[in-house]
């Protein structure tokens, strides 16, 4: 069974986010934004036909994932979390991805939660990243996701991974601003059937 790469992606915006003012904060915009476009590439190219990984990429992803994860941790020991007044949205949400994704330190992502959990309640990130990060901590401890963000490729068919309460999902999931699951099924299907297609091309 081969879990599903991010969903989330970082969306290319229309016009260019103001610089910020402080150098160091600049420098670590820049390092974010480079960081979180190396994370999405290399996703891109991994996945093959049908949902399995090539395995020399993987290998790859994995080095990115762990290079990442121990830089942001030590910026976010010396500068806190990168937020969107920070660093700006772009860069924000690449410093989201790089915590999502660092499934081979459980212990940071799970220190990362509350970090973003109080970073919700104050409206500094979305509920989508909130929802996302909750469900790969539950998900990646053996336990069940409450939002139904996280999917599984089994057989080459996506399946959502177990979840807490399977009649209250839609409702759980408006509540972090997040369409229904029905819906969230056909993105992951145009997604991954989009990319299986580009795979074949020549």
């Amino acid at each position: 069974m081969k879990r599903i790469l991010a969903v989330l992606v970082l969306a290319a915006c229309a016009t260019e986010e103001r610089p910020m003012r402080d150098p160091a904060t600049t420098a670590l915009q820049v390092e974010l934004l480079e960081r979180g476009s190396r994370d999405q590439a290399i996703r891109d190219s991994a996945v093959r036909p049908g949902g399995g990984l090539d395995s020399a990429l993987a290998a790859e992803m994995g080095r990115i994932d762990r290079d990442n994860a121990a830089w942001l941790k030590g910026e976010i020991a010396r500068h806190g979390w990168p937020s969107r007044d920070k660093v700006g949205e772009r860069a924000s949400e690449a410093a989201f991805l790089i915590v999502q994704h660092a499934t081979h330190d459980p212990a940071f992502q799970a220190s990362m939660l509350d970090t973003l959990t109080q970073a919700w309640a104050r409206k500094e990130i979305d509920g989508e990243s909130y929802a996302l990060l909750f469900d790969r901590v539950q998900t990646e401890a053996g336990r069940k996701q409450r939002y139904g963000t996280q999917a599984s490729f089994v057989g080459g068919a996506i399946v959502i991974d177990p979840m807490e309460d399977s009649t209250k999902v839609d409702s759980l999931r408006q509540t972090v601003g997040l369409g229904t699951l029905t819906d969230y099924r056909r993105v992951l299907d145009s997604v991954y059937r989009a990319t299986a297609t580009k795979k074949q091309a020549p």
